[in-house]
C-alpha cells in the first residue's frame, strides 16, 4: 500500500496474526495492517489466510523513541495501517 491509498476503501489478503497491539493480517510482501477494533481474531480465523475489506488509514506511533539503554515497554514507535469499518472472510486453503 501506499500512502495515496490512505484514507481510501481497499482490499488485502493475507495471514490473520495475533500481535500485542491487536488483530492483524499480514499480507504475502511482509506488510502488516491491524485491524481497528479487534483486540484478536477468532480461534477458527487465527493464523489462516483472510480477505480484508475497509478503509486504509494510518495510525501514529503510539510513544516516544527511547535512548538505546533504555526498554521500551508498550505501544509502538512507528506509524502503522490500519484498516476501520473492516469486514472479513476466510479465503479457502489452496
Amino acid at each position: 500500500m501506499s500512502s495515496r491509498e490512505v484514507g481510501s476503501a481497499v482490499v488485502i489478503e493475507g495471514r490473520a496474526d495475533p500481535a500485542a497491539a491487536g488483530a492483524a493480517v499480514t499480507t504475502d510482501d511482509g506488510e502488516i495492517y491491524y485491524i481497528a477494533g479487534l483486540d484478536r481474531w477468532e480461534p477458527e480465523v487465527e493464523l489462516k489466510r483472510v480477505k480484508v475489506s475497509g478503509v486504509l488509514r494510518v495510525r501514529k506511533g503510539s510513544v516516544r523513541e527511547l535512548p538505546p539503554d533504555e526498554l521500551q515497554r508498550h505501544g509502538l514507535v512507528d506509524d502503522t495501517f490500519v484498516i476501520e469499518n473492516a469486514s472479513w472472510s476466510p479465503l479457502e486453503a489452496s
